[in-house]
């Protein structure tokens, strides 16, 4: 994989490509939001930042995506696999993600700090201008009004069991994760071949487990750890009190 991310920019130059290589499309192929320059990826946004285009310097790939950021932009030295986790998420939660090799434009982003813009993706691979004025930093051909990025998360049905049977996924479906789903439909329907045999533990379990009477009074400590702002305290609190 890191000789990969070495070769990557030869591979492309040679096959006539751009400087960027997308691995989440995002939503419609746009994302507005205000530029921010970020270290690492933050567990959480501050009050009243979002819409947020993070251009983050390191990424292990493991990373979730907070509520709020509508793009992730990379240098090339950390671009991350089209099935690493924090790739899938941001095809999930439709954030465009994608990485740079060219240090110009990856010098112009960091200079865009604190500005509003739109980017898209274009044949050449991203574009980007000023969301509050015609004239901005880089332009593009786009005609169509920017497509909202508000996002609106419609909770999971309440599931049938705490724990899912792998013949039971495909009519769960709602309740899944892709991974569990996609395993279900890789399934012959002649036995041709065979998948790993597994089960699943569908969302809201954990809040279920919250409500339980073993575990009671421990989501009110939780609620107070959370609002301290100590995740890491927040972890060790559910793996040493939480009863499943």
């Amino acid at each position: 994989a890191q000789t990969l991310k070495l070769l990557m920019p030869l591979l492309r130059r040679g096959a006539g490509l751009g400087p960027w290589e997308i691995v989440s499309q995002g939503r419609g192929g746009q994302a507005v939001g205000t530029v921010e320059v970020m270290t690492s990826l933050p567990l959480s946004l501050s009050e009243g930042k979002a819409p947020v285009i993070a251009v983050v310097q390191t990424m292990t790939g493991w990373e979730d995506i907070p509520s709020g950021i509508t793009a992730l932009l990379l240098p090339a030295g950390q671009a991350v696999d089209t099935l690493s986790h924090v790739a899938i998420r941001a095809r999930n939660q439709e954030v465009l993600l994608a990485s740079c090799d060219d240090e110009s434009i990856l010098k112009e982003l960091h200079a865009a700090g604190g500005s509003r813009v739109q980017i898209e993706i274009t044949p050449s691979g991203l574009a980007w201008s000023s969301a509050a004025a015609a004239g901005g930093i880089a332009t593009h051909s786009a005609t169509a009004a920017p497509k909202s990025v508000m996002q609106k998360i419609t909770p999971p049905p309440e599931p049938s069991a705490v724990v899912i049977p792998a013949a039971e996924f495909t009519q769960n479906k709602k309740s899944l994760g892709g991974k569990s789903l996609h395993l279900a439909e890789l399934k012959p329907e002649k036995g041709t071949y065979s998948v790993p045999v597994s089960a699943t533990i569908p969302y809201r379990m954990f809040e279920r487990m919250l409500e339980d009477p073993a575990n009671d009074g421990i989501k009110e400590e939780l609620d107070e750890i959370l609002a301290s702002g100590d995740w890491a305290e927040a972890r060790k609190f559910v793996v040493d009190e939480l009863a499943v």
